[in-house]
């Protein structure tokens, strides 16, 4: 005999005095347990766990409706989704996950912004986590980018000043007021 809930029905159909029945009704019940384990359908999960008695049965339920729900926020990929995850599910193995996550997020806005404002924002949020390091190299090397463009600014001015453009000076020269070209 096979393993499947259609021949347990089989069986049950053939045999409704069989002495087998309670354990065909059983392996019924099991296998179609297993199979709503399995499924992606959140909605579906919640109907069952309305109606389910057996509490160890209640918490593989629940587990997979939370399991469902990371897997629904990171293919979301929002802090908004990640952080309603969290206020639903406190004490999910998954928060962590969720956490670095949101991190991972700000640190790429940062990043997108890429100045020297928007990285020292993420850091004051997130001054020992995965992405600290990362942000503080950027900003040493938008330092660095920020002195060489006042370097250059102040070497323009000095030219300018060296050779007036009214006495015959570079004409070739980019004349700077205030810092502006």
């Amino acid at each position: 005999p096979k393993d499947t809930v259609d021949s347990y029905k089989k069986y049950l159909d053939e045999y409704p005095d069989g002495k087998y029945v309670a354990d065909a009704i059983r392996r019924i019940d099991e296998k179609e347990f297993n199979i709503l384990l399995n499924t992606q359908d959140i909605e579906l999960l919640t109907e069952n766990l309305i109606n389910e008695k057996n509490e160890e049965r209640i918490g593989l339920i629940k587990n997979r409706i939370e399991e469902l729900s990371f897997i629904l926020a990171v293919k979301t990929n929002s802090k908004e989704a990640y952080q309603s995850f969290k206020s639903k599910y406190p004490q999910s193995k998954y928060n962590q996950k969720s956490v670095d996550s949101i991190e991972a997020l700000d640190f790429n806005v940062a990043l997108g912004e890429d100045t020297i404002k928007s990285l020292e924002t993420f850091l004051i949020m997130y001054s020992d986590g995965d992405f600290a390091q990362l942000a503080k190299n950027r900003i040493e090397a938008l330092t660095i980018e920020e002195a060489k463009d006042v370097d250059t600014i102040e070497v323009r001015k000095n030219s300018v000043k060296e050779y007036p453009k009214e006495k015959g000076g570079r004409t070739d020269a980019v004349y700077v007021e205030d810092g502006k070209e």
